[in-house]
């Protein structure tokens, strides 16, 4: 045993242990003892398993047996206090040994209750508020109506009510600047749909402020027009897809489309691509 003190650094802690102990047995219950706590000198920070985490203000270590929520924990204790106190006897307890469990379930039993009962209260209250305000609503539209509708009451003092100052003047409408975009669906017999969107939205199928619709131009045949004295109207379509109808005769010639949008005013804007399709025969 003693030649492995030339190599172990705490020889000299087992050293005087050995010559103290009375018995070979004893030397090497000492060497052992010296073993663990030259173990602890050399590593004395212990293996974290796990840490605790704090949830609803209590710690709750990983893998623990208790309940996370109020509900299912007051339910588990519950059970836990019951089935206790109806077996003691069997499971080695005597009532004094539940007193603390019983003392401390009273506490948390009547905080638990209120707590309940509060958050009934709150969501009623709520509902209550809500209800209440939309009735209020109703009142404060029905007296504003009636204000707005009044020629006793001016501007300045809708403004001291803070409700809406209405512009009575009409911004002029302009004539529109920018072009359609159109497309062709030509899945239908002698029928062409044309879809239209503006050049600046090209994802949105709204028409740009202040257009009226779109007029739809076509000439049947030949090249491509270069400007509108070659095309026939054919209708101006306040909403897109356009649907043009052919005769028999016209199937298999080109049908050109040309588009462009125009405000209420009959102000048109400057004219499109031309979109060209063949119609189906």
């Amino acid at each position: 045993m003693f030649p492995r003190s030339l190599i172990d650094p705490l020889s000299e802690f087992k050293g005087p242990l050995a010559y103290i102990a009375s018995s070979t047995n004893e030397v090497e219950d000492w060497s052992n003892e010296v073993e663990l706590m030259s173990r602890d000198f050399i590593d004395p920070v212990p293996d974290i398993v796990g840490e605790a985490s704090d949830i609803g203000g209590r710690k709750n270590m990983p893998d623990d047996y208790l309940p996370a929520s109020d509900a299912q924990f007051n339910s588990w204790q519950t059970n836990l206090v019951t089935y206790a106190n109806a077996n003691l006897a069997g499971l080695g307890l005597v009532a004094g040994d539940l007193a603390p469990l019983v003392t401390a379930q009273t506490a948390w039993t009547s905080s638990y209750s209120a707590h309940i009962t509060t958050q009934a209260a709150a969501q009623a209250a709520r509902q209550l508020k809500d209800a209440n305000r939309l009735a209020y609503e109703a009142a404060i539209r029905a007296l504003v109506n009636r204000l707005q509708a009044s020629a006793s009451v001016s501007d300045p003092e809708r403004e001291a009510l803070g409700i809406p100052v209405r512009d009575k003047t009409r911004s002029p409408i302009g004539v529109p600047t920018s072009r359609p975009v159109g497309s062709a669906n030509t899945s239908q017999r002698l029928r062409i749909t044309v879809a239209f969107v503006d050049e600046l939205s090209p994802t949105n199928r709204a028409k740009p402020a202040g257009v009226f619709g779109c007029e739809v131009w076509v000439k049947i045949g030949g090249v491509a027009p270069t400007d509108l004295s070659e095309c026939t109207f054919l209708a101006l379509d306040t909403r897109s897809p356009y649907t043009a109808q052919f005769d028999g005769e016209d199937a298999n010639q080109t049908a050109h489309f040309v588009l462009r949008w125009a405000n209420s005013k009959g102000e048109a804007g400057p004219i499109s691509e031309t979109i060209s399709a063949t119609i189906p025969g």
